[in-house]
């Protein structure tokens, strides 16, 4: 764990879903090259996903419609995403440590809330799986009119359903421009860096007060707060 900046005074916290609690980044990255390269080739694919990572699954395919000249709808495409990642959810797990992180900082009476690029259809499906659900007091997904992460619209829609300043608030990403862009908002952020990020531990230091290298193990949320 690294860290950087002054204590943090957390008064509630915004959790990513995919590659933050959940350990489902590698089903995503094989639902979506898998299922584009219907229409376009592998590589075409991997670049897609590359540059969607962060948008919601609307402006994703409607990108991929356009640039592609895909002969299918966006509500089509999205119905067969839907499906093939429910299936895909079943086999996945909770990222080593996740549930016992979410308990330090239920029992600490903390507010917590999900902001997600995944459809919510799918995000609500996800929690519910893993058991996930009464953490949180609110949800919120990229589908209900937060086209990317690249704005922090989704990160201050949460915090003011959690009551929450954006100064006392931690953020929770994988993504490192969504992680910049919580910061730029105000957040105090928290980034995950697993050997499979397109970026370095040293990018996500960057913009990030802590950085997780090895995931939620050991982590407590009393040493979070008391970093200085």
């Amino acid at each position: 764990m690294r860290k950087r900046g002054s204590s943090m005074d957390i008064q509630g916290m915004i959790f990513d879903m995919d590659g933050t609690l959940l350990d489902s980044m590698g089903m995503w990255r094989t639902i979506f090259p898998d299922y584009f390269s219907r229409y376009v080739s592998p590589e075409q694919a991997e670049a897609h996903m590359a540059e969607a990572e962060t948008m919601n699954m609307d402006t994703s395919l409607a990108l991929f419609v356009k640039t592609y000249s895909v002969p299918a709808t966006v509500q089509e495409l999205k119905r067969g995403l839907i499906a093939r990642a429910k299936e895909g959810y079943a086999a996945q797990k909770l990222l080593p440590g996740a549930k016992g992180f979410l308990d330090q900082v239920a029992a600490a009476h903390i507010p917590m809330a999900i902001a997600s690029c995944t459809e919510l259809e799918l995000v609500n499906y996800a929690l519910d799986c893993f058991g996930l659900t009464g953490y949180f007091d609110a949800v919120f997904s990229a589908s209900m009119g937060y086209p990317s992460k690249s704005s922090p619209d989704i990160y201050l829609a949460a915090a003011e359903a959690l009551g929450t300043d954006p100064g006392v608030t931690l953020v929770a990403e994988d993504a490192l421009v969504a992680a910049a862009s919580a910061k730029g908002a105000g957040f105090e952020t928290l980034g995950l860096h697993w050997p499979s990020s397109r970026f370095s531990p040293q990018d996500m230091g960057e913009v990030c007060d802590v950085v997780l290298t090895c995931g939620w193990p050991g982590v407590t949320f009393d040493a979070l707060r008391s970093l200085s």
